[in-house]
């Protein structure tokens, strides 16, 4: 009988019966051999969950068959050994409950500091394509949050415009401010003026070729 009784717990662990279950069905029961499988099982910290195992486990501790075996899995599941500065001050079913009571406030106290901590950062900033649509599975793009300011007026002084083809690919549309030569001659680098005033500075290594008055 007890060689059916565990064969049925090993078949029913298979078809993904629930160990918890299983291992209460089994104290309940003189069969030694289905309270070793069962409670052996409940050893790993990925079987069942923990605010059902624990107190399964502490339970069985009083149990003539099986105790040794919680005590086992009580370890293992933990991790924790009698070397351990964290381990139960008895090995008892007394000492076993108020270790799993301080554990669950450890834990509560972890899980609201990261709450606490991830309210406290900073929020990330928007990208372009969140302003302005464009992103993936958008059904139309969405509008602007804020209106862009026109472009101040180019300055009266700088003529027309001049198109900077630079070596990479692509080309500038700016206002040349001033160009800087070296003591040969050579280009150095360009000043320029954007339509909306930005200024940069461009060294000659970008530049492929400049095209004067182009608007």
């Amino acid at each position: 009988m007890r060689r059916l009784a565990l064969l049925a717990l090993v078949a029913a662990a298979c078809a993904g019966a629930d160990p918890v279950a299983d291992a209460r069905a089994a104290l309940a029961t003189e069969d030694h051999a289905a309270k070793k499988a069962t409670i052996g099982a409940l050893a790993s910290p990925r079987t069942g969950d923990d605010t059902q195992v624990y107190p399964l486990l502490v339970g069985a501790i009083g149990d003539r068959q099986a105790g040794e075996m919680a005590l086992k899995a009580l370890r293992s599941r933990s991790g924790l050994s009698p070397s351990n500065a964290a381990y139960p001050r008895t090995d008892d079913a007394a000492g076993w409950s108020a270790w799993w009571g301080a554990e669950q406030q450890r834990r509560a106290q972890e899980a609201k500091l990261k709450e606490l901590t991830k309210k406290a950062e900073p929020e990330k900033p928007e990208k372009a394509s969140d302003l302005f649509g464009g992103g993936a599975g958008g059904d139309a793009p969405a509008k602007p949050k804020r209106e862009a300011l026109p472009p101040p007026p180019p300055p009266d002084d700088l003529g027309l415009m001049d198109r900077i083809r630079l070596k990479a690919g692509g080309s500038v549309v700016a206002y040349i401010r001033s160009k800087r030569l070296d003591e040969n001659g050579s280009l150095v680098s360009v000043r320029i003026v954007h339509a909306d005033g930005g200024e940069e500075t461009l060294a000659a290594a970008l530049i492929d070729s400049i095209e004067e008055d182009v608007r």
